[in-house]
């Protein structure tokens, strides 16, 4: 599922690309509901690649999703 956003840290545009459903607080919710709580949460956010490659705790391989 393709879902259009902005980057939480340079608010560029980005389309992210995930499951239909999404595990949230021990349940399943839709992605989009996901990625509402997401956006909304202080602690978390949605970043495009340069801004996570700029976290020293991020490794990209392991953000992808197939």
């Amino acid at each position: 599922m393709a879902i259009k956003t902005l980057c939480t840290g340079c608010k560029e545009p980005l389309t992210c690309h995930w499951p239909p459903m999404m595990e949230f607080d021990g349940g399943m919710i839709p992605a989009t509901e996901y990625m509402a709580k997401t956006i909304l949460n202080e602690d978390m956010g949605v970043f495009c690649d340069p801004c996570l490659e700029k976290m020293p705790d991020v490794k990209l391989e392991d953000l992808r999703y197939e």
